[in-house]
């Protein structure tokens, strides 16, 4: 018989679909945020791993980090190349990752490094140059497991084009880079020969995007989509005018460009604009604090949380002001409850993956999304959800997915649609299924005409068993049985369909056809 390992989640949790924020003021920071040297401004890098924050100030070599469970604050390991500013940073789960920006350490100048950290050992470990120019002032984002790093400024390029449009992709399953279709520009399209910096970057979906900067000359003013399928650029049609030093973030299947500074010009921001998946920019309510640019954000389930940045008022002595605030943004609109989920390996021939789940409460919800990826490859059903409920709801898929003999990782992942065309992301879960040879129980004939199934090669105790329809449901069925075999016929109430016969961690699909 095929063993397999199978993942039950009782679980009752909010996922919520946050058409507006509300923002409150943390603590100040324990650390500085932008170093102002009135020649030149100096910012931090960081990124996210689960539920906790991790950032790197541009005045000192030490990490902190912010848990946002228990509201924290607390000091890591120091970044082994010394003090740096100006860089970039991501998270590829379960590791961050900082490269590019200027050092002020041992080897000072603008650098081309990539550094790995692991929260879980509080050590850095140094991972293959990112090659090309060494530059800062550059972009990131990671869509699929994989990062992308683009445009910047680099001292060592022509003199007359120091900012960078080209783009390149980090793989950290075999710690090595790739050239990708270099970031287009507005003024040159499509041979980016302008360069971009100071620009702003998010991921959401399958694409990642980069907004605005400056480019040698020019101010650009244009939004990028980047399908990483494709190798190829996508221009989105952009409302405002030129933002330099904006903070980019995602938020429910949703990218947002907040703050920054109108072009060269010194005037800062605190306004916030969405892209959501239909391309489409919308302003959204202003953020009650400062104006402010670079500013660091990041998104921890459903709040986002801002810090620090450097204001500008022309009536400030000096004018410019370094900030050492912090603000976190709470989701307030109803929520979707996810009540349990549920994945099954199956053994049989025509399908190995069973997926239920079942929703308390739902608002506003068109569809949900199955992703199931194995071997690499994604498959992707799409379920019709309640739409408005406040009674449990269930649902169930399965996938038909080529496994050979052995150990099988799988990825389940479980969106929602919602009616505006919006996509929310609920669950993400691993699988491990183990796949054998040799089937040890059989059931026949299957599809039946009648209802009726023989099980044989296996003693099976009635009362251990369950028949399931495809939306999880319980259904009635009789059995008989003797020594050998035993049958059982399906209730005959039961309409035409696939059900499952559940007998302790197996699941068998039994074909109703009449």
């Amino acid at each position: 018989m095929r063993k397999f390992l199978f993942l039950i989640l009782l679980l009752s949790f909010s996922i919520f679909k946050g058409k507006s924020q509300t923002w409150t003021q943390l603590p100040n920071l324990p650390f500085q945020t932008v170093l102002d040297t009135f020649i030149s401004v100096r910012y931090g890098c960081g990124f996210v791993i689960g539920s906790n924050i991790y950032y790197l100030p541009p005045d000192t070599s030490r990490l902190w980090s912010y848990n946002t469970v228990t509201a924290t604050w607390s000091r890591k390991a120091v970044f082994p190349p010394g003090t740096r500013s100006n860089a970039t940073g991501f998270a590829i789960d379960p590791y961050g990752y900082v490269t590019c920006g200027r050092s002020y350490g041992t080897t000072p100048g603008q650098m081309l490094d990539l550094w790995q950290y692991n929260p879980s050992t509080d050590t850095w470990t140094q991972k293959s140059n990112i090659a090309t120019f060494p530059r800062e002032h550059c972009v990131s984002f990671v869509v699929n497991g994989k990062a992308y790093v683009g445009g910047g400024t680099s001292t060592a390029a022509p003199t007359l084009t120091p900012y960078l449009s080209s783009m390149r992709e980090y793989n950290p399953t075999t710690d090595t880079w790739t050239n990708k279709a270099a970031i287009p520009d507005v003024n040159n399209p499509p041979f980016a020969t302008n360069g971009r910096g100071f620009a702003t970057a998010f991921a959401f979906g399958i694409y990642g995007y980069v907004t605005n900067g400056i480019g040698n000359g020019s101010l650009l003013t244009d939004t990028r989509q980047y399908n990483p399928n494709t190798n190829t650029w996508a221009s989105v049609s952009t409302p405002f005018g030129s933002i330099v030093g904006g903070t980019g973030m995602s938020l429910n299947n949703r990218g947002f460009l907040c703050f920054g500074q109108a072009g060269l010009g010194q005037t800062t921001f605190n306004t916030v604009w969405q892209l959501d998946s239909t391309l489409v920019w919308t302003p959204k309510s202003n953020f009650p604090g400062l104006t402010r640019k670079f500013t660091l954000g990041f998104t921890v389930g459903c709040n986002a949380y801002v810090l620090g940045g450097l204001n500008y008022n022309s009536s400030n002595t000096p004018a410019n002001t370094p900030l050492v605030d912090f603000w976190k943004s709470k989701c307030n609109t109803l929520p979707i409850t996810l009540l349990n989920f549920e994945a099954l390996c199956k053994p049989n021939e025509l399908e190995n993956i069973l997926v239920t789940w079942s929703t308390a409460s739902e608002s506003n919800s068109k569809a949900f999304v199955l992703k199931v990826t194995i071997d690499g490859k994604e498959y992707e059903k799409v379920i019709p959800a309640k739409g408005n409920s406040n009674q449990m709801v269930k649902y169930a898929a399965s996938f038909s997915i080529p496994s050979g003999v052995g150990l099988n990782q799988a990825r389940i992942n479980l969106f929602e649609l919602d009616l505006d065309g919006n996509y929310y992301k609920l669950l993400e879960q691993s699988l491990t299924c183990e796949n054998k040879n040799k089937e040890s129980l059989e059931v026949f004939p299957n599809p039946s005409a009648t209802g009726a199934f023989k099980i044989s090669g296996l003693r099976v105790d009635p009362s251990l068993l369950k028949v399931i329809d495809g939306l999880g449901r319980e259904v009635l069925f009789d059995c008989n049985y003797n020594e050998e075999t035993f049958s059982i016929r399906l209730d005959s109430k039961c309409f035409d369909g696939i059900y499952y016969l559940l007998h302790e961690q197996s699941a068998y699909k039994l074909c109703l056809v009449r």
